[in-house]
């Protein structure tokens, strides 16, 4: 079974050229990612793509990208000539980020520059977070928190409150904070730019909650509670295992019922639950 291109990625930009040089020596070493090359001036980045999943191809290596999740839909799928729907992203991450709720599907990936510029894109309901670190003179994107651990030289330090708030199983990073003192995460539907001057300006692409909503109409409620419908039902087709089983955890309510109901009942999937009792 090919799996939807879904892969880890860490990347780091510094202006110290010999550290550069050391950061990926070390990220080679480690034999953790299948990928490590330099996507601009000043940059190295790693990705390891999940088992059954397809990497990155030259052409997205070409135009700077590399991504983390849907890059099937946004241009496998799109019935476009790949090069064109590359540029399209490459003009839209670089000048209008705020646009690309224009391109079809949900995606997160990242656009390297050179000098230290790049842009982080999030997915709006996908599967992958990003983790920034603005430290001096370097800056690192990961999709895992252990990468910044791992392979950056500063000692980590943890951060007290969000520690503190998830030992009492209450889960939120507030103002985008996160377990490590200086690592912020990405908002869904939120993209984060970097310029050279290490000026960070981060926006929202994907509202969810718009100001205004068009009258409610019988007929249009049942025509949005289709279209998840079958939004949905894509998803879970394209996503589960057909053949292994897929953890779901079940709190019981009504999103994670309907998502069980769906997939063991529609889609056909082997589901197995996981519940938390405190």
């Amino acid at each position: 079974m090919i799996r939807p291109p879904l892969s880890n990625l860490f990347a780091v930009h510094d202006a110290d050229p010999a550290a550069l040089d050391e950061m990926m020596s070390d990220l080679q070493r480690s034999a953790e990612f299948a990928h490590v090359w330099r996507p601009a001036p000043g940059w190295v980045a790693a990705a390891a793509p999940l088992p059954g999943s397809t990497p990155d191809g030259d052409l997205s290596r070409q135009h700077q990208l590399a991504f983390a999740e849907g890059r099937d839909v946004l241009v496998e799928r799109s019935g476009k000539d790949p090069a064109v729907r590359f540029r399209e992203i490459v003009e839209l991450a670089d000048s209008n980020p705020d646009s690309l709720v224009s391109l079809p599907g949900d995606f997160g990936f990242i656009r390297f520059r050179a000098g230290g510029d790049a842009t982080v894109v999030r997915s709006c309901g996908g599967l992958v977070p990003f983790y920034l670190r603005q430290s001096g003179h370097r800056f690192a994107i990961a999709t895992r928190l252990g990468d910044f651990v791992r392979y950056l030289p500063d000692e980590p330090r943890l951060d007290p409150l969000v520690n503190a708030i998830w030992s009492t199983s209450w889960g939120m990073f507030p103002d985008g904070r996160t377990f490590l003192d200086g690592v912020t995460i990405l908002g869904r539907g939120h993209f984060a730019r970097r310029e050279k001057t290490g000026r960070m300006q981060v926006g929202r692409y994907w509202n969810p909650r718009p100001k205004r909503l068009p009258y409610p109409t019988p007929a249009l409620a049942r025509e949005h509670a289709e279209r998840l419908r079958t939004l949905l039902i894509e998803k879970l087709t394209r996503d589960l295992d057909p053949e292994d089983g897929n953890l779901l955890t079940l709190s019981g309510g009504v999103d994670s019922s309907s998502l069980a109901a769906l997939a063991a009942g529609v889609v056909g999937r082997k589901v197995w639950t996981w519940s938390l009792l405190q």
